[in-house]
């Protein structure tokens, strides 16, 4: 392997792991981005050198960056032993940059930090990450089923575990998705950012917020201002995945009593009993969610909500017909 003083667009198999490496200036910092299952590619994506999950964005901003995904087909969860001698020996390679900064979610977050200390990371941004899937540490996943074919592989050997990073940064959660949490919490180098009501997929969820960008970006300069991230997560409040998560089975914390202050949240997006645009079909199902589960503690509040609905899709016969079911309960009660 040759060193990589300057290396423009170079594509590597390191085992089933496909490589990509931007070295143009090694006074800028070097990002190495490591992809989640998701953003797997095929073998024609790598015949045809393709980049990586988050490789053309670090390229554009200028930086040297070194992407990292499995190939589909060839699933292994960067446990792959010929990766780990390729990986060793690309480190002996590196030059010296101005500092080295990893990047991943999930999967990619295990190994961005699984990874760290090898590569000689100064700082991480890991995204809803997987520290481990060794069934003695992250019990909690494989009680729950999650994933289960990533626990066939070696967790007892080397860069088997995220959490030993010596690195410093952030880790971004759910707070309220309890297997999320249990691997951010083990994190003890990396300051938490909590973004709750998102689920697992952080890193989707935060771009269809507009919120990504920055996020990375004042990452990459050391600039994260924590009470502006918190501003802009509220905007979650303008997303449905956010209403679908709270409402969902995975969302373990949600009560009747916490149902209704989560509606007010909802109603928050109404301004004077009318809605700012149309809302869509799928918008309303979940709305009637909200209301069934409101009408459990407070009948009242719940009509009042379904008449904002109402007000916006009087198309829709079922919000009508769940407002006078409402209402007839109510005269029962009485």
């Amino acid at each position: 392997m040759a060193n990589f003083d300057r290396c423009e667009d170079k594509v590597f198999l390191f085992g089933d792991i496909y490589v990509k490496i931007y070295i143009y200036d090694i006074s800028k910092a070097l990002v190495f981005a490591f992809a989640g299952a998701g953003h797997s590619v095929t073998r024609e994506d790598v015949m045809n050198e393709v980049s990586p999950w988050g490789y053309d964005y670090l390229k554009k901003k200028g930086l040297n960056v070194i992407g990292f995904t499995n190939i589909k087909g060839s699933y292994n969860y960067y446990r792959d032993a010929v990766f780990f001698k390729c990986l060793k020996e690309l480190a002996k390679k590196l030059p010296d940059f101005k500092e080295r900064l990893a990047y991943g979610g999930s999967m990619g977050g295990y190994a961005a930090s699984a990874f760290s200390n090898v590569l000689g990371v100064d700082r991480l941004l890991l995204l809803n990450p997987i520290s481990t899937r060794n069934k003695e540490i992250a019990s909690w996943d494989y009680e729950a089923k999650r994933a289960l074919s990533s626990f066939h592989f070696d967790w007892k050997g080397e860069f088997a575990d995220g959490a030993d990073t010596n690195a410093c940064g952030y880790v971004v959660y759910d707070p309220l998705y309890e297997l999320d949490k249990k691997h951010a919490i083990r994190y003890s180098t990396l300051e938490k950012l909590k973004v709750p009501g998102l689920g697992h997929s952080i890193a989707t969820y935060l771009h269809e917020m507009k919120m990504l960008n920055w996020l990375v970006d004042s990452f990459i300069e050391n600039s994260i201002d924590i009470e502006k991230f918190h501003e802009l997560a509220r905007s979650k409040r303008k997303i449905k995945r956010y209403y679908d998560w709270m409402l969902s089975d995975e969302n373990k914390y949600l009560t009747d009593r916490r149902a209704k202050v989560f509606l007010r949240h909802c109603n928050s997006l109404f301004s004077k009993g009318k809605t700012s645009e149309r809302l869509s079909d799928a918008d309303v199902e979940m709305a009637m969610s909200i209301a069934d589960i409101l009408s459990k503690t407070d009948l009242v509040d719940s009509i009042k909500f379904l008449k904002i609905i109402h007000g916006n899709r009087p198309d829709i016969k079922a919000v009508r017909l769940k407002i006078l079911e409402y209402r007839s309960l109510i005269k029962v009660l009485e």
